[in-house]
């Protein structure tokens, strides 16, 4: 559980980060990096990886089930905080639009 948390904030504030740097506008920023958490692809490339190092053999058994714990806890929950965020989006684009008209 701790290296899904940790994951997912790095991925949350590295996506926060990065569209802050590239001069995303707020929404953009908000929710993109939520978009993160559910990729796997570099978690389990580099279990993979990691897999033939020899000086890592004792941890092979601890590595390959903390990543797929990890793995499977991103690709469960990813889509659930996205889906809250959004919803969360909709609400507020949604009071926007109800102001704008009665002005």
């Amino acid at each position: 559980l701790c290296y899904f948390a940790i994951r997912a904030l790095a991925k949350v504030y590295g996506g926060q980060w990065g569209t802050q740097i590239a001069g995303c506008d707020g929404p953009t920023r908000q929710y993109l990096s939520y978009c993160l958490i559910p990729q796997t692809a570099t978690a389990l490339g580099l279990l993979l990886s990691l897999q033939h190092e020899i000086a890592l053999k004792p941890l092979h058994g601890f590595m390959t089930v903390t990543a797929l714990l990890g793995i499977l806890l991103s690709d469960l929950l990813g889509p659930i905080l996205m889906r809250i965020q959004t919803s969360n989006l909709e609400t507020q684009l949604k009071a926007e639009v109800l102001l704008q008209q009665a002005d």
